[in-house]
């Protein structure tokens, strides 16, 4: 794997050195993907750590008891990030992007698109070498599901009748594939948020995250007639309401509404607002608050040259050890770290 920063901005710092940042996790999907048969005798979990100086957050890999691999991503990149690398590729898997958005390129397939958040995309088979472009300062969070060749083997007895004829190309094995999922149920992302906040220590933990892998898999598999047309409207106007609601706090995070404020504005009931907040996207709103508040705060010591107290002000925090704890929890370290 070959990761390279581009040239340094006037307005951005140069990174530091990149290589390697992945290299931990392609050997473990190496190892995953050995044959295309699926999974191989490794199986144990991974949490990939990121370097702190590129970016916050981890990588996990669960290796689930079915034979199914779940990736969660969840990390903010304090530098642009490019990455070239050779994907081998599971017979059958899905990937969705919940935040943040990159430019992704396969030339063997010649594939040039921009990845977007809410985007969903299925993919099949050794994908040669891909490359990908990362702006910095974004919250990258994602799910993939990656699926052995025993299940496709059942599901292409039941195509096409039961599954998506979409998805037939792919199921049958017919080449490599990476393209967009034909998948337009509301509930996916939905499930996606919630499997990537799904704890999955212990027994219970494991269990609620392979059975929100399968409802995740039907989902996505299912044919567009299996979507209840009633459901539809109902869940596109929650969420349209929730989306409302967080688009709110964007703009408002310096001085936030209260919850009851909030829900009154969007029409939701509270109870309905905070859970279905979270559900959509995996944090609650005081999280969300203190998360934009101190993504505001970093942009402003770094590309600003603001001070601490400087910065702690201009986000609505007086108490400098208030700003100090809630900027660690969300950037990993003090913000006394990043001044020159």
């Amino acid at each position: 794997m070959t990761l390279r920063a581009p040239p340094p901005s006037p307005a951005a710092p140069a990174a530091p050195d990149q290589a390697g940042l992945f290299d931990d996790l392609l050997r473990h999907y190496d190892a995953l993907w050995e044959t295309q048969e699926g999974p191989c005798s490794c199986r144990g979990d991974m949490s990939l750590d990121l370097a702190p100086a590129l970016a916050h957050g981890r990588v996990q890999v669960h290796s689930l008891g079915n034979g199914l691999t779940v990736t969660v991503s969840d990390y903010h990149l304090h530098h642009d990030l490019e990455e070239s690398y050779t994907v081998p590729g599971p017979p059958l898997g899905f990937s969705i992007l919940i935040d943040g958005g990159f430019d992704l390129s396969l030339p063997a397939m010649d594939l040039n698109r921009r990845v977007n958040a809410g985007d969903i995309w299925v993919r099949a088979g050794a994908l040669g070498v891909l490359h990908t472009h990362t702006s910095r300062g974004q919250r990258m969070r994602g799910v993939s599901i990656d699926v052995p060749a025993s299940y496709l083997a059942r599901w292409r007895e039941e195509a096409p009748g039961g599954l998506n004829p979409a998805l037939a190309p792919v199921l049958a094995g017919d080449g490599a594939a990476c393209r967009p999922c034909p998948c337009a149920d509301p509930a996916v992302l939905v499930l996606a948020c919630r499997l990537a906040a799904c704890d999955t220590n212990g027994a219970c933990g494991r269990l609620r995250a392979e059975a929100l892998t399968l409802d995740l898999l039907a989902h996505l598999l299912a044919p567009p007639e299996a979507v209840s047309p009633c459901a539809v409207p109902a869940r596109r106007r929650r969420d349209g309401a929730l989306d409302t609601a967080y688009e709110i706090l964007r703009a408002e995070y310096l001085s936030p509404p209260t919850i009851l404020e909030l829900a009154r504005r969007v029409g939701l009931n509270e109870c309905y607002l905070k859970a279905g907040f979270r559900e959509r996207f995996g944090t609650s709103i005081a999280s969300c608050v203190r998360t934009l508040r101190m993504q505001e705060a970093r942009r402003l010591i770094e590309t600003q040259g603001h001070g601490v107290q400087q910065a702690a002000l201009a986000v609505g925090l007086s108490n400098p050890g208030h700003f100090s704890a809630a900027f660690r929890k969300v950037h990993g370290c003090v913000p006394s770290k990043l001044l020159p």
